[in-house]
């Protein structure tokens, strides 16, 4: 087992910085344990490049805490369930942009102040309710997907590529009461393929935005025959 941080630790290196509540974990820790800074008052933390997983409810309740950055090498790969729940200031999360990070377990940022927030191309999984009850207006992916959210934090438009075949069933498929669907693609064959792969799941949306390649009126009529009864509108560039 690899050397994980205890809200034990936290009280330590709280002391060792004269009571500041804006630290930066050393290096050399594997993880950070469940409940490590659980109701903690920190207002700032930097998780070190050497950190692997962060532990359920690790930052849970940490009603001040402002901002969470992870520094360049980091090698996380999961954050837990409800680690950064009920962050009711949180408004700022960086991730490296080498970042290793491939799960976001449940309620990560449940009721968290976070507008906007920007994920690492490494990601493979986000478990249900991430994001739930926070601020959220956007959620940038680093494979040129995006997630908008309407006033009532409900899912107004999601803008996925055609390349990225494994996350566009993760978001269609979990967010199958979003408005707007924007499909990016390079060329028609990619688009046909694209679309029969979400096997109808795309029935759900009011809306279907095309931006890629111009079709015929051939391809146009089978890609509209596989989209079914939705409100096409179509934005060809």
């Amino acid at each position: 087992m690899g050397k994980v941080f205890t809200s034990e630790d936290y009280i330590k290196l709280k002391e060792a910085n004269n009571g500041s509540t804006d630290l930066v974990i050393p290096e050399g820790y594997d993880e950070i344990g469940a409940e490590a800074f659980y109701i903690s008052d920190i207002t700032a933390i930097e998780i070190p490049s050497t950190v692997r997983e962060i532990g359920a409810y690790a930052f849970a309740y940490c009603c001040r805490l402002r901002q969470v950055k992870f520094v360049e090498g980091s090698v996380l790969e999961e954050i837990g369930d409800c680690a950064f729940a009920n962050c009711l200031q949180l408004r700022q999360v960086s991730f490296a942009e080498d970042s290793k990070l491939e799960e976001i377990g449940t309620r990560v940022f449940y009721n968290a102040a976070l507008t906007e927030i920007s994920l690492p191309s490494s990601l493979k999984r986000i478990n249900s309710f991430t994001f739930d009850d926070s601020n959220l207006e956007k959620v940038i992916f680093g494979k040129d997907a995006i997630i908008e959210y309407d006033d009532n934090g409900k899912i107004r438009k999601l803008t996925i590529h055609t390349r990225n075949k494994e996350l566009a069933r993760l978001l269609i498929y979990e967010n199958d009461s979003c408005e707007d669907l924007v499909i990016k693609y390079d060329n028609y064959q990619l688009l046909d393929e694209f679309i029969q792969q979400l096997n109808g799941r795309v029935v759900f949306f009011n809306r279907v935005t095309l931006i890629g390649e111009k079709l015929s009126i051939r391809q146009k009529s089978h890609i509209k025959r596989n989209l079914r009864k939705l409100l096409e509108i179509w934005k060809l560039e």
